[in-house]
Formats: C-alpha cells, structure tokens, sequence
C-alpha cells in the first residue's frame, strides 16, 4: 500500500486522498513505523531553506554588529554618555587605576565604534553569522 505524509501537518493519510498526490506530499511504499513517523523534505527544497538561512545570517550579522556598538554606546563621536558604554569605561578605569589599558574590551569596542569594523572582521561576522543562519 502506498501511503502519503501531508507535509504541512505531517500526518499519515491514506492513499484515496487526491489532494496529496500533488507535489507537497512526499510516498513511501511501506507501512513501516520509521516512514509513518518520519517527517522527510525534498533535498532541495533543504538545501535552499539553508542557503536562505546562510544568507540572512551572514547580512544580520554584518548589519547588526554596528548596530549593537551604537546601542550599547560605542558612538562614531566617542562613548556616549550615560550608556553602557560609559559603565564599562568607567569600570575599567576605577579598575585600572583611572585610565583605560590600551588593548582592553572597552578600548577595542570604542576603536570599532568610532573607526566602524575592519574589512576582515566584517569578513568573520558574515560567515559566522551565515554558519549560524545554516544551522538554524
């Protein structure tokens, strides 16, 4: 018996119904528990939900990373006032004996938001960010 798994519910429906013999339901041939259960897509159909995911990944993490450094505070004019920015700064500086180190996390994150990111960070945060959008 040919049985059909609708694909938007993945429901186990018998073969007389018409409406999955178009292209959304996928067939197995046997009635075993593993194809009644399984959930399968086309490979590409998944190949192209990753690549959208690796794409959409890649430009939110590219855009987003400016966009994080200015809500935190780390402006293209400097820290800006009253911000998270100015907390962390002021911690390090209290912890540092009252100037921040050259080379710390507030001194590299004030670089980046007023300079903007390097050509080869922007590079990593695109494929990290198109990994993670793969992934998920």
């Amino acid at each position: 018996m040919t049985l059909f798994v609708h694909r938007q519910k993945s429901l186990l429906l018998s073969s007389d119904l018409s409406h999955c013999l178009s292209r959304h339901c996928a067939t197995y041939q046997d009635n075993s528990p593993a194809t009644r259960t399984t959930h399968r897509l086309p490979g590409q159909l998944i190949m192209k939900k990753k690549l959208l995911g690796a794409a959409v990944g890649g430009a939110l993490a590219v855009v987003g990373a400016p966009v994080a450094l200015a809500a935190m505070g780390f402006t293209g004019t400097g820290i800006a006032a009253a911000s998270i920015a100015a907390k962390m700064m002021s911690a390090a500086a209290i912890a540092n004996g009252g100037g921040v180190a050259a080379g710390s996390l507030v001194a590299t994150l004030q670089s980046a938001g007023v300079l903007g990111l390097s050509t080869s960070t922007n590079a990593i945060l695109g494929a990290v960010g198109a990994v993670a959008g793969a992934l998920l």
